[in-house]
């Protein structure tokens, strides 16, 4: 398999703080992932457009739903704005387990 053959999406880590991505992608098809596989570009270290209103309209969206503890959001990013695609119960969690600095579920027991 290519990496071009990536289905069901890709979880990158990210600094939250800055919006960059720091880690490879990883799925559950393929190890890693070095260029996004419909952009063409190599993801590590890229600033995520509009960093400041994805992390607004997340936070805005999760605080109309206090009873859900934790949601993986789609975000799709524009030119000049930020749309919620939808929120997803099961958002490949485990995968953050596995790649970047790690120690993910420690960091999500903090919100339980």
């Amino acid at each position: 398999m290519n990496i071009y053959d990536v289905k069901g999406g890709v979880v990158y880590e990210v600094d939250v703080m800055e919006g960059i991505v720091c880690s490879y992608g990883r799925n559950h098809a393929v190890d890693v992932i070095v260029k996004h596989p419909q952009a063409d570009i190599v993801t590590l270290g890229w600033k995520i457009p509009l960093w400041e209103g994805v992390v607004a309209i997340s936070k805005n969206a999760a605080e109309h739903l206090p009873e859900v503890r934790f949601i993986g959001w789609d975000v799709a990013i524009g030119k000049d704005r930020v749309q919620l695609i939808e929120g997803n119960h099961n958002p490949d969690y485990e995968l953050l387990e596995f790649f970047g600095s790690g120690g993910y579920y420690e960091k999500i027991q903090r919100y339980s």
